[in-house]
């Protein structure tokens, strides 16, 4: 009985790190989307810029 119930807090411990390793991945995925964005907003603003000065 005692061997069940270590093998039971085993699997809850790993089903627990696979969900936080999930979850810092799609944090991570979610983090490079938002940096993305910003850097193409980024450029769209200095071409902006660019052809302001030329006119």
């Amino acid at each position: 009985m005692p061997e069940q119930s270590l093998s039971n807090i085993t699997t809850m411990i790993q089903r627990e790190k696979h969900r936080k390793k999930l979850q810092s991945a799609r944090n991570r995925r979610y983090y490079q989307q938002q940096q993305q964005q910003q850097q193409q907003q980024q450029q769209q603003q200095q071409q902006q810029q660019h052809k302001d000065k030329i006119r």
